[in-house]
Parts: structure tokens; sequence; C-alpha cells
């Protein structure tokens, strides 16, 4: 991953693409693209321009911005969303807990990993 101007890259089947959502403005000018392209060893850049226009156009995006509700769940998504719910605790904590705790959780997590 390269971060660049505070947005994350990916290489993908040998081309740089953001790890951001779709309808992140992107600007790079010639010196990023330049850049990029160098630091990845990449043939070329792929982003997504003008997310959201009024206009008809060839390219699509398939996004679901709304929930209907469990019942639109298949049957084994439900079952397993219970067996998720079943081990998992919910609640509001403040940011000290976050910064007293959360290391912990993300080193043995990255540990895990084989980086």
């Amino acid at each position: 991953m390269i971060i660049h101007n505070n947005i994350r890259w990916n290489k993908y089947k040998g081309v740089l693409i953001p790890a951001e959502a779709p309808n992140k403005k992107i600007i790079l000018d010639r010196k990023d693209k330049h850049f990029l392209l160098s630091k990845s060893g990449t043939y070329f850049l792929r982003w997504i321009e003008n997310w959201d226009i009024e206009k008809e156009t060839q390219f699509w995006y398939i996004i679901k911005d709304t929930f209907g509700g469990f019942e639109e769940l298949s049957s084994n998504t439900r079952n397993q969303v219970r067996k998720g719910l079943k081990n998992c605790d919910v609640k509001k904590v403040t940011g000290d807990f976050i910064i007293q705790n959360a290391y912990d959780v993300y080193l043995k997590a990255h540990l895990s990993y084989k980086t």
C-alpha cells in the first residue's frame, strides 16, 4: 500500500487503484502521477471521477443504500448474523478506552498476519 496526499493506493493486477470509496475526490497533478507510478512500479493509475453526476453515462457502480430489514436476508445469512450477535458485545466507549485498549488488539491481529 502507498499513501500519497492522504489517499491510500493498492496495486491490483499491475494497476494502481485507490483503496478509497469511489465518491472520494482524487486530484493528482503530473508530479503526483509520476511519483505514484515510479514508487509502485505499475504502468498506469485508475480512479473514478465525476462520481455522482446527473446525466446517465456508460459507467456504472452498484450501490445499495437502503436496508429493508432482516427479512430481506437469506435464511443462511440471517443465521450467520444471529451467531455473530451472540458472540459479540456492542458498547459505546470513550476515546480514553480506545487509547488504553485498542493497540493491544491491533498488535495481536497484526502479528497473526503473514506480512
